[in-house]
């Protein structure tokens, strides 16, 4: 009997645990604004695991009474819906939104049409037209001539601008393409032009050996040794050292006969060493050629040093000329200054000699 009662106290107490729990349910559920799901029959509640959110008094009691039950079962937590956890939500997800990257493209570079290939061979005939008729044109075309001519090697190009630059007075340019024209394609002509730069340079002693090279087949290249070995022969008289003058004089005897500028000079040189017969006879020759003021002056000097003053009379009547026109106190005046130039000069380098052996 006691067994019975007993039993019967524990079911009571079941069932009023079970109704609490139903009643504070239906309580939170209409507190939240929710419906609760419509449960099929007899389908057991799935335990929901908990959240880490700390649930509220009525959860909490809900949670109290289920363990009183003994069901174990617990309600998923409603979600809040005060004002504050509204703005947190909206400003979560306002937050979670990337700024979109606005990635504008990037414009293409102009095409730039290739550059046209140059038509060298037209470049070429037009320079080498304009360097024959018209040079003020040919140093237009220069520049853009150039940088073809020197990695085509053209020697026959190369030749002609030198000698633009020749005479255009720019002889160290026109030596360095006239050396070009000659290694690329050695030509005669591009070596006459070499040696003549040179000599205008100064460089007597270059333009000779590169002249001396065609100079037993070219008329161009003779000329060149000729002046350059004239230019040496005056500028050792005009030191006074009148031996020498006469050595690169003799040199000259190689090419035919010596210009009028170098006999005249030999007489001089011969004057200077007071050889004065060999002297006289060269002057001699000279004024019946052509009977000048410097010849004239020569013969006076040379007869009157070796007094033969008749001769001078003979030449006077049979020639005429500055020996016949000019007094002859003027031309003993003249020729005396001139004698004793002569022997200064030659001191002079005497001089230089001398202290060159100290």
């Amino acid at each position: 009997m006691k067994t019975v009662l007993v039993a019967i106290l524990l079911l009571v107490f079941v069932l009023g645990a079970v109704w609490l729990r139903e009643d504070r349910l239906h309580h939170v559920q209409r507190a939240s604004g929710s419906q609760p799901a419509p449960k099929p029959p007899n389908t057991p509640v799935a335990p929901v695991a908990p959240t880490v959110d700390q649930p509220s008094s009525s959860q909490s009691a809900v949670a109290r009474a289920a363990k009183a039950s003994g069901t174990g079962v617990l309600s998923a937590p409603t979600p809040s819906t005060s004002s504050s956890g509204k703005a947190e939500h909206s400003s979560s997800t306002a937050k979670s939104t990337p700024a979109e990257v606005v990635t504008r493209p990037t414009p293409a570079p102009p095409r730039v049409a290739p550059p046209k290939p140059v038509d060298y061979a037209k470049q070429r005939a037009r320079f080498l037209s304009a360097a024959a008729d018209n040079p003020a044109r040919a140093r237009r075309l220069f520049a853009a001539i150039e940088p073809t001519v020197l990695s085509k090697r053209d020697a026959e190009v190369a030749k002609h601008i030198g000698w633009l630059m020749y005479h255009d007075e720019k002889y160290r340019t026109a030596v360095a393409w006239f050396a070009l024209a000659d290694v690329w394609t050695p030509d005669a002509q591009a070596a006459y032009g070499l040696a003549l730069s040179r000599l205008r340079l100064g460089d007597t002693a270059g333009a000779i050996a590169i002249a001396q090279r065609d100079a037993a087949h070219s008329s161009d290249a003779r000329a060149v040794v000729v002046e350059a070995t004239l230019e040496e022969a005056l500028a050792a008289h005009q030191q006074g050292d009148y031996t020498v003058s006469l050595e690169r004089l003799a040199a000259l005897d190689a090419y035919g006969a010596l210009p009028r500028a170098a006999v005249m000079l030999q007489a001089w040189n011969l004057a200077g060493l007071e050889r004065d017969q060999e002297a006289a006879e060269l002057f001699t020759a000279l004024y019946r050629q052509q009977p000048d003021m410097d010849s004239a002056l020569g013969i006076f000097l040379s007869y009157s040093r070796l007094g033969e003053w008749q001769q001078l009379d003979t030449l006077s009547l049979e020639f005429g000329g500055p020996l016949d026109t000019h007094p002859t106190e003027e031309l003993a005046k003249a020729a005396q200054q001139r004698g004793d130039a002569l022997k200064a000069q030659r001191f002079l380098q005497s001089q230089v000699g001398v202290a060159s052996k100290r």
